[in-house]
């Protein structure tokens, strides 16, 4: 994905997404960056991502050079005000990280509200 390149659920049709509400000030996001680039390695040959969220960043530099040092992969979008949260509807503004998996249908499938692991569940 480029920058500055639009990006929707549309071009995932089909695959399981795992989305990601993450900002490189938070402690537990950058704790559970390892484990979702795992979770990414898992999905992608399945068909399937992990498309993080970027929010309350307002630096985007910090934001690139946090996914570059943490060697992501997935794609991520830059959204400070988190505006994303009310077209996902009743998603949490205010609870960073929050992980949600949405089936191949793209309906919620889990919500984490707090650091996942590879291993959560």
């Amino acid at each position: 994905m480029e920058e500055g390149e639009e990006i929707s659920l549309s071009d995932f049709e089909g695959e399981v997404v795992v989305l990601n509400a993450w900002g490189q000030w938070c402690a537990p996001c950058r704790a559970e960056v390892d484990d979702l680039q795992l979770v990414q390695e898992t999905l992608d040959p399945l068909g399937g991502t992990v498309l993080g969220i970027n929010v309350r960043d307002y630096n985007q530099t910090i934001a690139q050079d946090f996914k570059l040092d943490n060697a992501v992969t997935y794609p991520s979008i830059y959204d400070p005000p988190f505006r994303i949260a009310a077209a996902l509807g009743g998603v949490p503004t205010s609870v960073i990280p929050t992980t949600i998996v949405l089936d191949r249908s793209h309906r919620p499938a889990a919500v984490f509200l707090r650091e996942v692991t590879a291993l959560s569940g």
